[in-house]
């Protein structure tokens, strides 16, 4: 009875004394931030060349990890919007002699394109950019108005066609999410199938929010 006393002794003392009085607990590794920075913004605008109006946009996009040299690489998604007034001429046959009519057009021209944007920070929020970028622009076209020898012209046009832009601008960051641009762009239209489109210059102001 004695001995087994003392055996069930030593085997409580050797079960405690292999029991770790504290248990450590490892701390899982911080999160890496993402390197995957998506975005979006808007701006206004001027075409001063060509059309002489107004020119609106919208943009998503999103900051990559690649880089061209001293360059960050972003893609984006712009739609843009403007409603120049202009004019076309056309041929008619008026007893049977070619007559050219002037007629006023109204158009609204939407392009769409998909943009590669190169970006230098130097510092204190301020960095400088350029970019290019290429799509498609549906174009709206209303031609109306009366020839000299009374005919009236009221004709319609929707077309699609390919749609390029080319620009550069500066940036400053307010902090780490909000920014304000302004920019220089070239934007190329093809001609649509009724209307001659013309290229033209346009001088941009937008901001832009970084999630």
């Amino acid at each position: 009875m004695k001995t087994t006393l003392l055996f069930l002794l030593g085997l409580g003392s050797f079960a405690y004394a292999g029991t770790p009085s504290k248990q450590v607990i490892e701390t899982p590794p911080p999160a890496e931030p993402s390197i995957w920075t998506w975005f979006a913004g808007a701006s206004a605008g001027y075409l001063f060349d060509e059309y002489e109006t107004e020119i609106y946009s919208l943009h998503v996009g999103v900051d990559t990890p690649w880089k061209a040299g001293p360059f960050n690489i972003a893609l984006f998604l712009e739609a843009s919007y403007f409603e120049p007034d202009g004019e076309v001429e056309i041929w008619d046959d008026y007893q049977r002699l070619p007559v050219r009519v002037d007629l006023d057009a109204e158009l609204e021209v939407i392009p769409i394109t998909v943009n590669a944007k190169f970006e230098h920070s130097f510092g204190n929020g301020f960095g400088a950019y350029f970019g290019a970028g290429a799509g498609i622009a549906f174009v709206d076209l209303d031609i109306h108005g009366e020839s000299s020898f009374g005919a009236d012209y009221d004709l319609s046009d929707r077309d699609q066609v390919f749609a390029a832009q080319v620009f550069a601008g500066v940036v400053y960051n307010f902090n780490e999410h909000a920014e304000v641009y302004t920019q220089l762009k070239w934007l190329y239209l093809d001609d649509t199938e009724n209307y001659p489109l013309e290229d033209d210059y346009a001088a941009e102001l937008g901001f832009r929010w970084n999630f």
